[in-house]
């Protein structure tokens, strides 16, 4: 049953209530308090429907209690709703329109909310625009739990709370608790909250501790959402063991990771069983798996000291589609569902923006806000690192098409080289085995089939291959946009003729493969059992063909909502290649995540260091889709971080270079970041955004660096972990890094003093993606560099400068060698979105001067 808070229902013995004739009813309240938005507007269009005449609507809920959808009811419908012996399987809301605005409830609507109390359900009374409710429920039966209590929360925060008494050294932080009350507010009205919190705030454990403190009163489930592993292994070593030391009822948190990251036992004792097809490495990388797998505790591929190579492990972790379940002969040991299972009993699940995605997509498509579907069912939603958030869907939401699109399905099928060890004959042999009955049928079957998978092979090689040749060979270079403008190029019109015949040939291979499937009916119980494994996994290949083809189809046919092109990768095998990929991206992901996300959810909480440009949110809230949702509904805080940046932190802008896209920027940069890196002694991060600058100076600077016993990784030389491990653990080091060292490195003290920013994060302005939100944003009549280019800039900056500064004992200097932000009217919103830093700027030689007398202290001569 729902109350108008919206919170979980207790029990009350009804040996202990006292008589009354009548419920009350209770408080009105805002339907958005009580409704998500979706099911505002489907109620306001089925009582329009009905000429605004009154009306019963039957409300479905979720195991949150959670509103999902409402339909209209007919007297029958009504009476049949009462007449049942039994109560609905799930908990509804009956509500019922009054045209005249009056809520009052009737002596009727009284003894209906009554008898519907006594089965589990609730009557609501709404006026027609929705814009005002009243909730009648039988008060002896339920009481709604409070909410969180704000003074609880603060208790915890405080100088002599339990984090104080846990923590050495605790730090009171202003910020921290302004954060974790806001957030507080968020689960309380079911809010949906946008927070920036600067560079020591502490803001994992100011969102933190309110949800666990939720989750546990509440029995709900809360997601927690980052984009980094490095989050999530701070989140689960560091953060929330803390609060199971502070808590009285520590929350039950797990870690949940893909089902691709998961070994799958059948599939490894399948390749076991068919060696031959995998080199001599790979035999060797399987006889290491299973040596492996015997002893494995999680089944995980981030737990292997070695992990095996990619193309190894597609063929055996854990996939959707082939999974047997309860059929599977190792499903009492299987590593995912035994992860599942851990994840169903948690009430905090960690996450990361990609299988967050994954899950909200399964769950619009089929409308189950309520079960299990990639991950166990929620309520609320915490995404940490939320500049991301635009990108990670767009990732999520993408078409790619490749060759080994094909290859790789009809590979397995039948083998190029070893057809008599593919998984559609082995499974037509077994077929045989098992119905003699069908032989003749099977035969001719297979005999149709293998030719004709073998021929597409062939063709879809040959086909793609030609098309890269000829793409390569007219000089397109990486990748090459396919807008409606260019459907009548000659380009165009070659992939549409070479690739649309695949895309039928295949469909109608998928089609005679499940025609084939449907043989399976014939076979007896115990048969069907027998054979559940291999026939999953011929079903699970015809589905994969269907979707290359029909994903193809998409993209070669055009779709004014995706940008799409071509482009040629590059594989990483000396021995393989270049090979054409389709791809497709959405070009604006607002709508899909305000219908997957904002308005599915009571609280949805977006935080990160770095969200706002120039101390507005509006380019974040219009990129996420936030501005599109109930604006009463929404809440931004900005906090500043806790740092005394002023003494900390020295910005330091030479006005003399030239800007980076003139032929003389590497010239003239090498010997000032060779001379500040001296200065320094090490301790230095040199920032890139294209690793063909990164090589040139790393190449140039090396040797002379090296002679002044600096030691300079590159970014490529080792893994990420592994060069930022020896950064730390080792003095006077360089590190030259792109993309993956702007953000989520932490490290702080003396290892990391000097961060060099040889230019403004602008992206790559002809990538495919960027051109057409530029495009699309021109098309509204408004300006994309400003609204768009210089927006996502910023955020990258914020982020690169934010390696600076982690703790309030650090100091250090951030060196930015792009002169546009000093001599572009633009470069104003850049510096005005950075920490309150000292800034200086002038020549490049009166700035050595300062930066060698601004190491001193650390370095002297």
């Amino acid at each position: 049953m729902v109350t108008t808070s919206g919170h979980r229902q207790v029990r009350v013995d009804r040996n202990h209530r006292s008589p009354q004739p009548k419920p009350e009813p209770v408080s009105d309240q805002s339907p958005q308090d009580v409704y998500p938005s979706h099911c505002i507007a489907q109620l306001r269009q089925i009582i329009d429907e009905n000429a605004g005449n009154a009306l019963y609507c039957i409300g479905q809920t979720d195991a949150s209690q959670q509103l999902q959808r409402v339909q209209p009811l007919t007297t029958s419908d009504l009476l049949a709703l009462l007449s049942r012996p039994e109560p609905p399987p799930h908990s509804a809301i009956l509500i019922h329109n009054h045209p005249s605005g009056d809520l009052s409830p009737t002596a009727a609507e009284q003894d209906l909310a009554r008898e519907l109390a006594d089965r589990g359900l609730a009557l609501h009374l709404v006026d027609n625009p929705v814009e005002n409710i009243r909730a009648l429920v039988d008060n002896d039966k339920t009481v709604p739990l409070p909410g969180l209590d704000p003074t609880l929360v603060r208790q915890h925060f405080s100088a002599d709370g339990h984090l104080a008494n846990q923590v050495g050294g605790y730090e009171d932080r202003p910020q921290q608790q302004t954060m974790a009350r806001q957030i507080t507010a968020a689960l309380n009205a079911n809010l949906l909250t946008v927070i920036e919190a600067g560079t020591g705030t502490g803001k994992s454990l100011a969102y933190l501790l309110p949800c666990a403190l939720w989750a546990e009163r509440h029995d709900e489930t809360i997601v927690i959402s980052t984009n980094t592993i490095n989050l999530q292994q701070q989140l689960l070593s560091k953060d929330l063991p803390l609060l199971h030391h502070c808590l009285d009822d520590p929350p039950r948190a797990v870690l949940v990771k893909g089902r691709n990251n998961y070994l799958c036992l059948r599939r490894l004792q399948q390749c076991n069983l068919e060696p031959d097809l995998f080199r001599t490495g790979q035999q060797q990388e399987l006889a290491n798996l299973r040596h492996w797998a015997e002893s494995a505790a999680a089944g995980s591929r981030d737990d292997l000291a070695q992990p095996p190579s990619a193309e190894l492990w597609q063929e055996v972790c854990c996939e959707a589609d082939q999974c047997p379940r309860h059929q599977c002969p190792f499903h009492g040991r299987c590593f995912f569902h035994r992860a599942r299972r851990q994840a169903s009993q948690a009430n905090i699940l960690v996450v990361n923006h990609a299988l967050l995605l994954s899950d909200l997509a399964v769950r619009s498509q089929t409308g189950n806000y309520s079960s299990s579907a990639v991950l166990p069912p929620y309520s609320r939603v915490v995404m940490d690192e939320a500049h991301h958030l635009e990108d990670a869907a767009t990732r999520h939401f993408s078409l790619r098409v490749s060759p080994y699109s094909f290859s790789r399905v009809l590979q397995r099928l039948a083998p190029t080289r070893k057809p008599e060890r593919g998984l559609l004959l082995r499974w037509l042999i077994q077929m045989e085995s098992r119905a003699p009955q069908l032989r003749e049928n099977l035969m001719q079957q297979g005999h149709i089939l293998l030719p004709q998978l073998e021929q597409l092979q062939h063709t879809s090689r040959q086909r793609f291959a030609q098309l890269c040749g000829n793409f390569c060979g007219q000089g397109q270079g990486g990748s090459w946009r396919l807008t409606p403008e260019h459907q009548s190029q000659p380009q165009w019109q070659d992939l549409r003729q070479n690739l649309l015949p695949l895309t039928a040939t295949s469909l109608q291979l998928a089609r005679r493969l499940d025609e084939l499937l449907q043989l399976t009916r014939q076979l007896d119980d115990e048969s069907q059992v027998a054979l559940a494994a291999t026939t999953i996994d011929v079903r699970a290949m015809s589905q994969r063909l269907t979707a290359a083809a029909t994903d193809l189809t998409v993209l070669l046919n055009g779709d004014s909502q995706l940008c799409i092109w071509v482009e040629v990768q590059q594989p990483r095998g000396l021995r393989d290649e270049p090979f054409l990929c389709l791809n497709g991206a959405p070009i604006n992901v607002a709508s899909q995540l305000q219908h997957a996300l904002y308005d599915r959810f009571r609280t949805v909480i977006l935080t990160s260091a770095t969200l706002s440009v120039g101390r507005s949110f509006n380019y974040f809230l219009h990129r996420s889709g936030l501005d599109r949702c109930d604006a009463a509904r929404l809440r931004c805080l900005q906090l500043d971080s806790p740092f005394d940046f002023a003494h900390q932190a020295v910005i330091a802008i030479p006005t003399d270079l030239v800007e980076p896209t003139h032929p003389d920027f590497a010239r003239q940069i090498q010997p000032l970041i060779e001379r500040s890196l001296v200065a320094a002694g090490g301790n230095a991060f040199v920032l890139f955004t294209a690793y063909g600058l990164l090589r040139s100076l790393y190449n140039a600077l090396e040797p002379p660096l090296q002679a002044q016993g600096l030691t300079c990784l590159q970014q490529g030389q080792h893994g990420r972990h592994q060069l930022l491990q020896q950064f730390v653990d080792q003095p006077r080091q360089v590190l030259f890094g792109t993309d993956s060292f702007w953000e989520g490195v932490d490290v702080p003290g003396a290892a990391l003093q000097l961060v060099i920013i040889t230019r403004l994060p602008f992206r790559v302005p002809t990538e495919p993606i960027q051109l057409a939100r530029c495009e699309a944003i021109s098309a509204s009549g408004r300006d994309p560099f400003m609204l768009y280019t210089v927006p996502q800039a910023v955020i990258r900056l914020k982020q690169g400068f934010g390696r600076l500064i982690r703790h309030q004992q650090d100091r250090g200097l951030v060196l930015i060698l792009d002169r546009r932000v000093t001599s572009r009217s633009y470069g104003r919103i850049f510096l005005d979105s950075l920490p309150p830093a000292r800034r200086l700027t002038g020549d490049s030689a009166s700035l050595q001067v300062f930066i060698q007398d601004f190491f001193q202290p650390v370095c002297p001569s």
